[in-house]
């Protein structure tokens, strides 16, 4: 009775194991640049969303930024609150987008919208995901 595998089984299963190495490690490679492509275009759409509800209900709209998630909610008398989240498109209880795996948020943690769509108090804003940056333009509150 043998035991064990020869030479050629071992090398055989080396050899498929490298091949399906090669053929996964880029497609993996590339799904994160997918989602980190997915999350920067949604992350441009929430704020132009944000801008567009300030001025056509006429309030001020802030934007949330934390780390892993940036949020749209209206401001109140005494600045954003929280708790009055902006409604998402199709029913969504709110405006939200989630980081993507291995990536974070940063820049200026609260973007605040006038109802004119500037933004207050009147200075450019950042913001960023990963190595991507976008300068929100204080007079007009557009997305560069």
């Amino acid at each position: 009775m043998r035991r064990g595998f020869t030479l050629v089984e071992l090398t055989m299963v080396m050899v498929l194991i490298g091949v399906l190495a090669t053929v996964a490690a880029p497609r993996l490679l590339e799904r994160n640049a997918l989602d980190e492509h997915a999350a920067a275009q949604s992350l441009r759409g929430l704020l132009r969303a944000s801008r567009a509800v300030a001025v056509a209900q006429e309030r001020d709209v802030c934007v949330l930024v934390a780390a892993a998630t940036v949020r749209a909610v209206y401001a109140g008398p005494l600045g954003c609150d929280p708790a009055r989240p902006l409604a998402g498109a199709g029913g969504q209880p709110e405006l939200r987008i989630a980081a993507p795996t291995g990536l974070a948020f940063g820049g200026d943690a609260v973007l605040r919208f006038g109802t004119r769509g500037q933004l207050v108090p009147a200075a450019d804003r950042r913001v960023t995901l990963g190595t991507r940056q976008w300068i929100v333009e204080r007079r007009t509150g557009g997305v560069l």
